[in-house]
């Protein structure tokens, strides 16, 4: 099991960016990409898993 996550320091330096990171890696495109290669499940709901992933697909 893999467990991602993300958090922005309090006092980060730069925050602007910081957002802007985490809203990237919640993005479709960069959500697509950890599903179909690390096989990690999406975490939004307009993406769906790979195909490896999914229940009855072996």
């Amino acid at each position: 099991m893999n467990v991602a996550g993300g958090f922005i320091a309090k006092y980060v330096p730069n925050a602007e960016n910081a957002n802007a990171l985490i809203g990237f890696l919640l993005s479709d495109e960069a959500q697509s990409i950890y599903a179909n290669t690390n096989y990690e499940f999406p975490m939004v709901p307009s993406v769906a898993s790979s195909e490896l992933t999914r229940v009855g697909a072996c």
